[in-house]
């Protein structure tokens, strides 16, 4: 699954119908339920971007149950602090006092199509009654978490600085801003690594 493809459904699906027929075309629809025209959807719309893609493991149209789903995966980051990179999945608790780390009950979701230095936008279904962005800066009031899925990954472990740069002109770590929050990771793990695991 490739994180391009992601956004680019994202992008694509621009009605509730579309939505609905495509996370009904779920062989394994969760719990067994068919989503109705009269349900909530914003889980169902980021459930119809994964689905399109192939991708069933995370798809729900409750946002509870999509995050317990990502649990038992271990995709998913208890963190408000996290920054996301495009194809990430945001939860929103639109009870958050912001006040501390949020855990409270998950009612709205997206997926993040844009990442910047201070902020991020996230595609979402059932804003507003339609299908919309959203610009949230890192750390804000209503983050309840992240699911990350597994896409491609930036693995390997680069000898010298010379093969990270190779790899970053061969396309391994994407472009622009996600490119920037890749690096970032990839580095920083290694940091981590030495560190212990701290």
């Amino acid at each position: 699954m490739i994180r391009d493809k992601i956004i680019n459904t994202a992008r694509a699906i621009t009605t509730h119908k579309e939505v609905i027929d495509l996370y009904n075309s779920n062989p394994n629809l969760p719990r067994g339920y068919k989503l109705k025209e009269s349900d909530a959807w914003c889980a169902a719309f980021v459930s119809a971007v994964f689905i399109k893609n192939g991708y069933y493991d995370i798809a729900e149209c409750s946002c509870p149950q999509m995050i317990e789903r990502a649990k038992k995966l271990g995709i998913w980051v208890e963190s408000d602090k996290y920054h996301p990179v495009v194809g990430d999945v945001i939860m929103y608790d639109w009870q958050d006092t912001g006040s501390g780390d949020n855990t409270g009950i998950a009612d709205h979701t997206g997926i993040v199509i844009n990442t910047a230095e201070k902020y991020f936008i996230v595609r979402e279904g059932n804003k507003a009654g339609g299908i919309g962005n959203r610009t949230l800066i890192y750390d804000g009031k209503f983050i309840r978490g992240f699911i990350t899925p597994k896409y491609e990954k930036v693995a390997k472990n680069y000898k010298t600085v010379d093969d990270v740069v190779d790899a970053i002109i061969a396309g391994e770590f994407g472009n622009g801003d996600n490119r920037k929050q890749l690096l970032y990771n990839y580095f920083q793990n290694l940091v981590n690594k030495k560190l212990g695991g701290k």
